[in-house]
C-alpha cells in the first residue's frame, strides 16, 4: 500500500488515499479473521464430537483470546486510526492536525502491536493443533501383571 509503485500511481493525494486503501484491506482482514476463527471453533466442536472427549482448555482460552484481540483490533483500534487519518489531514487547525498525527502514529502502534500478538498467538495455536499431546487409548498389559 504504501510502495514507490502505489505512489507512482496516485501520485498527488498518496498519504491519503493509500491509508484509506490500507484502512479497507484492515476492514477486510477482520471479516477474514473472524470468519477463520468461526472455521477453528467449528473444528473444536468436530474434535469434541468425534471423539467423545472437549478439547483441551489452553486450546479453547487461546482460539478465544484470539478472536477477542481480532475484534478489539478491528473495532476498537482501526476506528481511532480512521478518526485521527482523517483529522490529521482536514483537521480545523493546524494544532488540531499536529495533535492528530501525534494520536495517529501512537495508534498504529497499538493496531501494530495487535497484528504482532495475533501472529504468536495463531502460531502457537497452529503448533497446538498440529501437535496434540499423546494420549494412550489402550492401557498396556504390563500394568496388570502385580
Amino acid at each position: 500500500m504504501y510502495s514507490q509503485e502505489v505512489q507512482g500511481l496516485l501520485q498527488k493525494s498518496f498519504t491519503y488515499l493509500s491509508s484509506l486503501l490500507g484502512q479497507a484491506v484492515r476492514a477486510r482482514f477482520l471479516y477474514f479473521s473472524l470468519a477463520c476463527g468461526g472455521v477453528a471453533a467449528l473444528h473444536l466442536a468436530a474434535e469434541w464430537l468425534y471423539q467423545g472427549r472437549l478439547s483441551r482448555k489452553l486450546s479453547l482460552r487461546l482460539l478465544a483470546g484470539l478472536v477477542a484481540l481480532s475484534l478489539l483490533g478491528g473495532m476498537g483500534v482501526q476506528p481511532q486510526i480512521r478518526r485521527a487519518h482523517v483529522t490529521s489531514l482536514l483537521g480545523p487547525t493546524p494544532a488540531a492536525r499536529q495533535t492528530a498525527g501525534r494520536s495517529l502514529r501512537i495508534w498504529r502502534v497499538v493496531g501494530r502491536s495487535d497484528d504482532f500478538l495475533l501472529m504468536i498467538g495463531l502460531a502457537v495455536y497452529l503448533w497446538g493443533v498440529a501437535n496434540p499431546p499423546e494420549t494412550f487409548r489402550f492401557v498396556s498389559t504390563g500394568k496388570f501383571r502385580s
